[in-house]
């Protein structure tokens, strides 16, 4: 993350990393954390969905999490367009799978607790 900082961040932050020459304050450390977590991540999984195309159950849980908070469907088109999102099919359907596993997996633990 502290490679992503120093060639993406705010120039004080990026500064502040490049300078230090031992461990960073803890303090400081979760405040960078807080600011560039997200923006990291995202980076990271869209740069690996480039390299490699079979890489991309990460960059569907990421899409399913953005869409929990409030990504919507044009949204996802956008993204697919810029190539930094799956295509809205592709994104649909393994959402339908993701959610039939789990509601399946619900209802044999239900099933198991009652008996």
């Amino acid at each position: 993350m502290e490679l992503y900082i120093i060639r993406y961040g705010k120039r004080g932050d990026s500064k502040y990393l490049c300078d230090a020459k031992t461990l960073v304050h803890p303090r400081i450390m979760d405040n960078l954390v807080r600011r560039y977590g997200f923006p990291f991540w995202f980076h990271l999984i869209s740069k690996m969905q480039t390299f490699h195309r079979g890489a991309s159950k990460s960059l569907f849980y990421w899409t399913l999490m953005m869409e929990y908070r409030g990504l919507s469907r044009f949204g996802r088109f956008l993204q697919a367009v810029c190539h930094v999102g799956m295509d809205v099919r592709t994104y649909d359907r393994w959402r339908k799978s993701e959610v039939d596993k789990y509601s399946k997996l619900l209802t044999e633990l239900s099933t198991f607790i009652l008996l």
